[in-house]
Order: C-alpha cells, then sequence, then structure tokens
C-alpha cells in the first residue's frame, strides 16, 4: 500500500479505508487503500464519502515514514479537499 500515486501535501493526513470493490450492484471483494485528507477529517467522516470504514494511519506522514499500511507519505486518493 505504500506505493501511492500522492503525496501527503503539509496539513493532511492519511487514513485506510476499507470499501467494496464492486461491478455495478455485485460487491466483488473488500480493498484498502490510503487516502490524503486535512487532518481537521475524521475517520468517521472520510468512512462517509468514500463509502466504508476508515481509521487514521498517519497523523503527520512524512518521507521517512517507514511504518503503518500507508508509508513514506504516500497515498491512491485525496478527499475532503
Amino acid at each position: 500500500m505504500e506505493r501511492g500515486e500522492w503525496v501527503a501535501p503539509r496539513g493532511d493526513a492519511i487514513l485506510v479505508c476499507e470499501t467494496w470493490h464492486r461491478i455495478g450492484p455485485v460487491n466483488l471483494h473488500r480493498d484498502l487503500d490510503c487516502y490524503c485528507a486535512p487532518q481537521t477529517l475524521t475517520a468517521d467522516a472520510a468512512g462517509v464519502q468514500v463509502g466504508g470504514a476508515c481509521f487514521v494511519d498517519k497523523a503527520n506522514p512524512t518521507f521517512s515514514d517507514d511504518w503503518g499500511l500507508c508509508r513514506h507519505g504516500r497515498c491512491n486518493a485525496q478527499i475532503g479537499h
């Protein structure tokens, strides 16, 4: 998961969210993904936006983070901006 396409901008946290991967109305499987979001956005509010359950992986991400699910300040999408 640490190979995200985006780098968290200053003032963002990184959240991990679990959502359904769907084709039309059919649920295929659950996905985990890293999202950059303003530090003021709660995990519950982020979950509503992405349609899943979220938790904070990094409150203040940096390039040197080598722990957690979303490493090196990387995320795959931005929400709440």
